[in-house]
């Protein structure tokens, strides 16, 4: 039996696991008109469960949050989420950082002057690096919240990536390249990797090959020569905002609900429940995760939801999916956490 938990108000812009895989924390964009408030929510994975749900500070505010993405510290301790703060007039951007067990805020991290579309950390957890429509990368310090370094680009950066030992980011741009810089703030190479621009880029585990997805190809770049590997692979269906991820045995590439071989970009396993082939019209989804044993896999469907499905069997475990027209009025008055769940048949 699948489990439905209902939640986000608005489309969902980010996904991630805790590197212990209990928990899930996924994003949601927010407006002015009508008010309503986008949110970070952090999920039980066992059972769908709410840990932390953050919107608004001020429920009667003409300010509203917009969350653009997320990512947990592979040590546990922090959640890193692309915020923008929106009234009528203004936006304000920055990087807030949260206290991964607490979910209480530690550090806003201020610089950017556009929307931030990647956060991502180092694997051990001393570094964040954070991409924006503004055309910089900056590196901050998740523990002291100091910038360390900013990266200039000639485009808006819309993807970023650490390499597994933590001595290269690898960046996407509207201007079709993958750049790869040293985190003290030196470009070492340029790939035009894409025919149009990168807006998802992730390292393999071991470090070796890059993955970039595009407007409607994937493909996989060997770091050392940026030559491309095998055959490309056109996506038929999917949406620039499109989300790829490594399995952590780096043998496996997600696309939303979509999962490939890397070596060979054909699809893998079983057919996953509620999926038809290849998609249910056009994809734009905004998150994709593996669970850090591989064997789950979390995506955003075409309608909004959050599905988590088990690799193996390719079982539907449980789905957040967006509230119900008629509890709307209750949040827009009151601003109170929605948790509302039902047995699906």
């Amino acid at each position: 039996m699948t489990q439905e938990f209902t939640t986000h108000s608005h489309p969902i812009t980010g996904l991630a696991y805790s590197p212990d895989g209990k928990q899930l924390t996924s994003t949601s964009q927010g407006r002015t008109s009508p008010q309503l408030t986008g949110e970070s929510i952090t999920w039980e994975t066992m059972t769908g469960d709410v840990v932390f749900q953050h919107r608004s500070e001020d429920p009667w505010s003409s300010e509203r949050n917009s969350w653009s993405c997320v990512a947990h510290s592979p040590d546990g301790s922090f959640v890193a989420l692309g915020r923008t703060s929106s009234s009528k007039v203004t936006s304000k951007y920055s990087v807030q950082v949260r206290d991964a067990k607490t979910g209480n805020v530690l550090h806003e991290l201020n610089g950017h002057k556009q929307a931030i579309t990647k956060v991502a950390f180092s694997s051990d957890s001393k570094k964040l690096v954070s991409s924006s429509v503004d055309q910089t990368l900056k590196v901050w310090d998740p523990f002291t919240g100091k910038e360390s370094y900013s990266f200039q680009e000639e485009a808006a950066v819309l993807c970023a990536a650490f390499s597994q030992d933590g001595l290269r980011i690898a960046s996407g741009s509207d201007d079709k390249t993958v750049k790869l810089w040293a985190p003290a703030g030196h470009e070492a190479r340029t790939i035009q990797a894409n025919t149009s621009a990168i807006h998802n880029v992730t390292f393999d585990p071991q470090g070796r090959r890059i993955a970039t997805v595009d407007r409607n190809t994937c493909r996989v770049l060997d770091v050392t020569s940026g030559v491309s590997l095998l055959k490309e692979r056109r996506l038929t269906g999917y949406g620039s905002n499109a989300r790829i991820a490594w399995s952590p045995d780096g043998k496996l590439l997600a696309l939303g609900p979509l999962v490939l071989k890397a070596e060979t970009r054909e699809p893998d396993g079983p057919p996953l429940e509620g999926r038809s082939a290849p998609l249910d019209g056009r994809y734009e989804g905004t998150g994709t995760a593996f669970s850090p044993d591989g064997n789950c896999l979390a995506a955003v469907t075409e309608k909004g939801e959050v599905r988590v499905w088990e690799r193996k069997t390719g079982q539907c475990l449980f789905k957040l999916s967006d509230v119900p027209e008629e509890l709307l009025p209750g949040i827009q008055s009151g601003w109170q956490a929605v948790s509302h769940r039902r047995q699906l048949t």
